[in-house]
């Protein structure tokens, strides 16, 4: 099962969620 993000762009926007810094 192909992974629609890299591991790099997932492993940011984890960041980005523990930071609160999602545009949602």
């Amino acid at each position: 099962m192909p992974q629609p993000y890299s591991a790099d762009l997932r492993e940011r926007v984890l960041v980005a969620c523990e930071r609160g810094d999602l545009p949602q």
